[in-house]
């Protein structure tokens, strides 16, 4: 007798609780939901509504123009654009660390590693959830290289450093950077690691002066373009003595890619590890595009 009066009790209960539940999920999905389920990882209410003009500029290239609208269900980019994508993009916006980036702009008062990751820069405007946007992203120091790094997807992987511009002035650098006439020499054995890949990816990369070999060959791995950063000495001294000791680094975590790079750069001994555990390391890594393949980063 208890047993039955308790049970028709709480049955009304029970009824508005499923009732609660039906209704969370039949809400619309998230940017990133594989079907009519909300994205476990981005809630509802952080979902990014809104849309941006985005254009991204490299001397070597012709503008990149175009838009990214985010409706919470649909994440068109008009025009499409190789290496963006809307669903991406608006996942990455509805993070309000990664909005901050766009709205506020990094800290005044961050310390920055000192690393010219290229001349590229992006231009961002528009509106997200009510919250106005209009900044330049660029790649001029180690922090501007890792908020570049945090909106790929919004925005296209950076071209980076190119022989026109091995400088670092941002301008033509022909009379700087001749390939066949000359540069650095070197031999460099390089081991790239991460969890998610089946194998370590191996390689060696010859700077010969007016040949560059990659053996085997490697996606996102250029022998020209990283001879060419040999002639920076920044890059240089990076992989003969490694970072300064006691350098300021922001506490970020880029991935558990690691590369293990040996050999001799115009005599001198390379023996050094770059990893992606804080803000140097990932500027570090960053300012070696061409050598280095992009980092796979943080997976799920």
């Amino acid at each position: 007798m208890f047993d039955k009066r308790l049970a028709s009790a709480l049955l009304p209960l029970g009824l508005v609780l499923v009732s609660c539940g039906s209704g969370s999920d039949s809400a619309s999905p998230g940017p990133g939901s594989d079907s009519g389920d909300a994205n476990p990882d981005l809630p509802i209410d952080q979902a990014a509504i809104g849309s941006l003009r985005i254009v991204a500029r490299h001397p070597d290239l012709a503008d990149i123009e175009y838009e990214v609208s985010c409706f919470g269900d649909a994440f068109p980019v008009t025009p499409e654009v190789e290496g963006v994508d809307g669903e991406t993009g608006c996942t990455l916006l509805g993070d309000p660390a990664v909005l901050a980036l766009l709205v506020d702009g990094l800290p005044s008062d961050q310390a920055c590693t000192e690393i010219y990751g290229g001349p590229d820069e992006a231009f961002i405007s528009g509106e997200i959830n009510g919250q106005s946007i209009d900044a330049t992203i660029s790649r001029s120091n180690g922090c501007e290289i890792d908020r570049w790094e945090k909106l790929v997807g919004l925005i296209p992987p950076a071209v980076g450093v190119t022989n026109d511009d091995a400088d670092g002035d941002g301008e033509d650098g022909d009379e700087d950077r001749v390939i066949g006439g000359g540069g650095p020499i070197a031999n460099l054995h390089i081991i790239v690691r991460h969890p998610d890949l089946p194998s370590d990816i191996e390689y060696d990369v010859g700077c010969l002066g007016d040949t560059f070999p990659v053996t085997p060959e490697m996606d996102g791995v250029d022998g020209a373009a990283g001879c060419a950063l040999l002639e920076d000495e920044a890059v240089r001294d990076l992989l003969i003595n490694g970072l300064p000791p006691g350098q300021a680094c922001t506490m970020q975590y880029g991935g558990p890619d690691e590369a293990l790079i040996t050999g001799e750069i115009d005599g001198e001994a390379v023996d050094i590890t770059v990893t992606r555990s804080d803000g140097c390391q990932i500027a570090a890594w960053e300012s070696l595009g061409g050598l280095l393949p992009p980092a796979i980063g943080v997976t799920q």
